[in-house]
């Protein structure tokens, strides 16, 4: 007995949203993007390293308005959305009145509409680390050093 063309169809199309919604929902889940992790906001271990970072934010913030040649700097601001903070890097940040302003540096998976590059402002308070580059090396990068260590196993 021959199968109907309609019964064919049906299945291709419950295969192909099928492998749609896979896809959807491993680039959600920032499975998709090497830049992303996925973390509990709660995690101690990060929250640590990002106490660390805020108890260096007076010295980050006093480099930083005075820059030795061939330094960068940035932080990474914890963005609300409706699931929880969204911790994106900031480049080239500006530092004034208790507020940094500089360069949306990733893909925001949850803020909306943003994108790389926009420009985007972070209470003093919303910093969850920073890093300062220069010829020596980076400073700072307390939670993503966490990050990579449990990705090194």
């Amino acid at each position: 007995m021959q199968k109907k063309p309609a019964n064919r169809i049906f299945v291709l199309v419950a295969v192909l949203v099928t492998a749609l919604l896979a896809a959807v929902i491993y680039l959600v889940a920032g499975n998709g993007r090497p830049d992303v992790a996925r973390i509990a906001h709660a995690d101690p271990e990060l929250q640590a390293a990002s106490k660390q970072a805020q108890g260096g934010l007076p010295g980050f913030i006093k480099e930083l308005q005075a820059p030795k040649p061939g330094e960068g700097f940035a932080i990474k601001g914890a963005f609300k959305t409706q699931a929880g903070p969204e911790y994106l890097w900031v480049k080239s940040p500006t530092y004034k009145d208790g507020v940094f302003e500089g360069k949306l540096d990733q893909v925001p998976m949850a803020v909306t509409g943003k994108k790389k590059g926009d420009t985007v402002r972070v209470p003093k308070k919303d910093v969850f680390d920073w890093l300062i580059k220069d010829d020596s090396g980076i400073r700072g990068m307390f939670t993503d050093k966490v990050l990579e260590k449990r990705a090194r196993g």
